[in-house]
């Protein structure tokens, strides 16, 4: 839920992030079902912003998280260079990738 409150080029309209909201369900923050495609379009907008901001409430316990799961993925990069031994690879861009949505 963070992705659309972030500082990203895809983002820099609010249609954008509007369209990203409308197409990425998230958990019900209360049962954390995540509800399928045709029962999220019918929630609408308010019920989608009301989600995504509770969940985003809940982010200093999951930064605790990630950066305590950031301290064991050090140990497993190979170097400054890359993430595997051999240099830079697909590895590396499929990690980047993760980590900026994290």
């Amino acid at each position: 839920p963070r992705y659309p409150k972030g500082f990203f080029p895809e983002f820099a309209w609010l249609r954008s992030r509007e369209a990203f909201v409308r197409n990425h369900p998230v958990a019900d923050p209360k049962t954390g079902e995540i509800p399928d495609k045709a029962t999220w379009l019918d929630l609408g907008p308010k019920v989608w912003n009301a989600w995504y901001e509770e969940h985003l409430a809940n982010t200093e316990p999951l930064l605790k998280e990630l950066n305590s799961a950031m301290e064991d993925l050090e140990d497993m990069i190979d170097s400054e260079e890359s993430v595997s031994p051999g240099g830079l690879g697909y590895d590396d861009i499929i990690l980047w990738d993760r980590l900026r949505g994290a």
